[in-house]
């Protein structure tokens, strides 16, 4: 994130990180972290500390900061659970959470300290860095190859100025040439003030092989842009021949601004929400960390219980403790748990390309039972079925 701030005298403000979503106006206090912008309080709740717990390099603050009324310009770096706050492009701090009850992971505020407190804010920009980035890259969706009922469309903050609009049932777009090889999962940037509908990833024709699917819904009006996410399975390597075909009811579905084709991690390690049927977070239920607790599908919500590392070909973490097959079985509904890491086989995990999380000892899934999206619905063990219920995006 970053943002510039102004101060007009002895004021107080800061950027809240990590903080749930919730209707108490306490929560950000409570649950998140306060990057302080007043320069006037104790060393631990200054300009550039992470209040209350660690203090900036005041040295390199005082030398970076400007003078109340002019601006400031802070970046806030967040990796995981370490976060590097930059003031004017000076490094002035480096806090690394270790408490398992909060996490850099969730909301970000902007504070409103109270009346009389004058604080300035512009130019607020933030960037999701990803683990990997895409190396296929970002395609617009305006740079079609050839299409069917859609049209470009010029309209006020579409990356590259255009999306493709008058989207009806059966309409599609092709992109003729595109690099699929290691290609895991689907985003696209999307806007709807109409029914919204689904788009359709195919190779070869408009009536190829579905290589995954992702609903779009109404994003509240015409200008309000949002991501939608898939995995997708089969997916063919080298140069290809991409079709995005739309479907829905009525007509003007949606517009697409662009679209990203998403390579897997490669052996480098992840963190962040791994999710899975209906866009829900793999959970640890209640955030307990004792050994056996139950692992579900819960609404995503940044905290610390949806908040995994993942080492591809190995463990995947929460709250320091380890994904786990209770018992190391093999049957069918073998209850999956949070347990002490210990290096054995029941905490394997190896990601597949049809997005399935496969435990290599007993050859099966990781899945949601019943095939059912409600929240605090458990997962467990099953055979593997390339099934909706058993697709995982990992961090």
């Amino acid at each position: 994130m970053k943002l510039d701030w102004k101060l007009a005298g002895d004021d107080n403000s800061g950027i809240f990180i990590g903080f749930p979503p919730s209707s108490d106006p306490w929560s950000a206090v409570d649950n998140g972290y306060e990057i302080q912008i007043d320069a006037t309080d104790a060393v631990d709740r200054t300009t550039g500390a992470v209040y209350t717990f660690k203090s900036a390099d005041i040295a390199a603050r005082d030398a970076a900061l400007n003078a109340p009324g002019e601006w400031n310009t802070y970046e806030l770096l967040v990796e995981g659970e370490r976060l590097q706050i930059f003031l004017n492009g000076v490094k002035i701090n480096d806090f690394t959470n270790t408490n398992p009850v909060r996490s850099l992971a969730g909301h970000i505020g902007i504070q409103n300290h109270g009346t009389g407190d004058d604080a300035s804010f512009r130019n607020i920009r933030i960037k999701e860095l990803g683990t990997t980035p895409p190396p296929t890259g970002t395609i617009q969706a305006e740079a079609f190859s050839s299409a069917n009922g859609v049209t470009p469309f010029t309209k006020a903050g579409a990356n590259g100025g255009q999306t493709i609009g008058y989207i009806d049932p059966g309409d599609w777009a092709a992109y003729n040439g595109v690099d699929l090889t290691g290609v895991t999962s689907f985003t696209s940037r999307v806007v709807s003030g109409g029914a919204g509908g689904t788009i359709q990833v195919r190779t070869g024709s408009a009536t190829g092989p579905v290589l995954g699917s992702v609903a779009v819904p109404n994003t509240g009006s015409w200008t309000t842009f949002a991501n939608v996410t898939t995995a997708l399975s089969g997916v063919p390597s080298g140069a290809q021949n991409l079709y995005l075909t739309f479907t829905g009811s009525g007509t003007g579905l949606f517009d697409v601004d662009d679209f990203t084709l998403v390579k897997g991690t490669g052996g480098g390690t992840g963190v962040g929400p791994v999710k899975g049927l209906a866009g829900k977070c793999l959970d640890v239920r209640n955030g307990a960390t004792a050994d056996g607790t139950q692992i579900q599908i819960y609404t995503c919500n940044g905290s610390a219980a949806q908040t995994w590392t993942v080492t591809p070909n190995s463990t995947i973490k929460a709250l320091g403790k380890c994904l786990d097959v209770s018992g190391s079985g093999t049957a069918d509904g073998t209850k999956i748990q949070l347990w002490t890491c210990n290096g054995t086989g029941a905490q394997n995990w190896a990601a597949q390309a049809d997005g399935s999380l496969r435990n290599p000892s007993s050859g099966k899934c990781l899945d949601v039972s019943g095939n059912n999206s409600a929240d605090s619905t458990i997962v467990h063990l099953w055979t593997c079925l390339n099934a909706a219920n058993q697709k995982w995006v990992l961090p």
